[in-house]
């Protein structure tokens, strides 16, 4: 069957890596670590990083196995260049979410499946395609030797989706030396396909922090043929309902309004008026204008902190009253918001249920949008999609970027992978899948990006 084509340009030099092959080979290397079922609990990757580390060997690198505990293992390797510029780390994860119900799915979550232009598998966007991608860039750029001014540093990590203690949390306590670096290149940030047409490549720059809290209720129990108004059940649904109807008030950050800026030069129909009307807003954002902007479910997680029922449990018998009852409430915390669990106290509005926070898992200041990834980015972009914009971005979900930062290390979310909302909406959902035309184009457009800071 032939593959969808998309309007995502690709100019190459008349000089340089043969991309084709190398991204044939990034394919290779997906198949192979999808395979390795890195579910997270428990993780086990140690199972992909002897994938990566066997090909690393194979083109003549030396990479480092670690293990934070056993089992738990990432795989660091890197090129050396002549010192006189400080490293470039490629980061990726190698840790997956639950694939859910297998048969929900509509191909095998832990086999690459290719299907009407399609890359189907668990972790294909989120995080394996990345790493496969930075495996086959750096055994292309040690096999042609070229001169490089920096290291060029790939690590390829454990927990990523577990809060990064057994992962890159770990490695920065016992091993630094093995990935510092001036800057890191990361996930965190996507590329937007809209009817068929990329409408931007997105630069991460800061992102959301990430919260848990349980709420939890409890209730006399009894026999089930004998109901009480006290319902532990009961009690919760109804909590849930009135924080399903909650918002948190929309803001903008310092990134985001960045991110809409640029935006609304690019968009088309009526969005560049009403973003034009929340940048212009003085005090509070105007609310009909972010009524209709947060339609859009990406662009309303970018305007305000959600909180959303992710989990839910209750009861111990079909035949027996509630005694317990408990929903997991992950909340995506903007930059600067004012306590959450006084917000969510109040949404909740009853003393017989308690909220209890989770570790909270950190918040970091943003890496400056400014020097030499930035410039790189917009370099590769203008080569390969002409009038397409680099974009800043906030991103909604939570990465390992934010323990880099902290360590004093600048991270930049690029994975450049062009996908709908759609598509980008079934990371950690079921048939997890990036078009095979944008896996091309984002291993391509990596690519190109590292090779311009090694040389710089």
């Amino acid at each position: 069957m032939d593959l969808p084509r998309l309007a995502l340009p690709l100019i190459l030099l008349a000089a340089g890596p043969d991309y084709d092959q190398v991204c044939r080979d990034a394919h290779g290397v997906l198949t192979d670590l999808v395979a390795q079922d890195t579910t997270n609990p428990p993780g086990n990757e140690i199972a992909a990083a002897q994938v990566a580390a066997q090909r690393f060997r194979s083109a003549g690198l030396s990479p480092q196995l670690l293990e934070s505990s056993p089992g738990r293992g990432s795989v660091i390797v890197r090129l050396k260049g002549d010192g006189s510029k400080r490293p470039v780390l490629y980061l990726a994860h190698l840790d997956v979410v639950a694939a859910g119900p297998r048969q929900l799915w509509s191909t095998d979550p832990f086999k690459l499946t290719e299907k009407d232009g399609y890359l189907y598998g668990r972790g294909v966007m989120d995080d394996k395609g990345m790493g496969a991608i930075g495996v086959s860039l750096l055994t292309d750029l040690k096999r042609r030797g070229l001169q490089l001014a920096r290291d060029v540093i790939v690590a390829l990590t454990a927990d990523e989706e577990g809060g990064g203690d057994a992962g890159i949390v770990w490695l920065l306590k016992n091993h630094r030396e093995l990935i510092d670096a001036e800057f890191a290149i990361n996930e965190g940030a996507g590329a937007r396909l809209d009817a068929n047409q990329l409408q931007y490549v997105g630069l991460q720059s800061d992102e959301k922090s990430y919260h848990t809290f349980f709420l939890e209720t409890e209730g006399p129990g009894g026999h089930s043929s004998v109901p009480l108004h006290d319902n532990a059940i009961y009690r919760l649904a109804a909590v849930l309902v009135r924080l399903g109807r909650f918002q948190f008030p929309p803001r903008l950050t310092e990134t985001t309004r960045a991110y809409f800026s640029e935006l609304a030069k690019h968009e088309r129909r009526e969005k560049p008026r009403l973003i034009r009307a929340i940048l212009e807003a003085k005090g509070r954002l105007p609310r009909r204008e972010v009524d209709e902007l947060s339609q859009s479910p990406n662009l309303n997680a970018l305007l305000r902190t959600t909180c959303v029922a992710t989990q839910i449990e209750g009861g111990h018998a079909e035949n027996a009253l509630p005694q317990t009852a408990k929903a997991t409430v992950n909340c995506r915390v903007l930059p600067g918001e004012p306590s959450v669990i006084e917000t969510l106290s109040h949404v909740v509005g009853d003393p017989m249920v308690r909220i209890r926070e989770d570790r909270p898992i950190g918040e970091s200041s943003p890496s400056k949008l400014e020097g030499p990834v930035l410039e790189a980015a917009r370099k590769v972009v203008a080569a390969m999609s002409p009038g397409v914009p680099l974009l800043p971005v906030l991103s909604t979900g939570a990465t390992d970027s934010r323990h880099l930062r902290l360590a004093g290390i600048p991270s930049f979310g690029l994975r450049p992978f062009p996908a709908n909302d759609d598509d980008a909406r079934r990371q950690h959902g079921r048939d997890e899948r990036v078009l095979a035309t944008s896996f091309r184009y984002g291993c391509e457009f990596l690519y190109r990006t590292v090779e311009e800071l090694a040389k710089q």
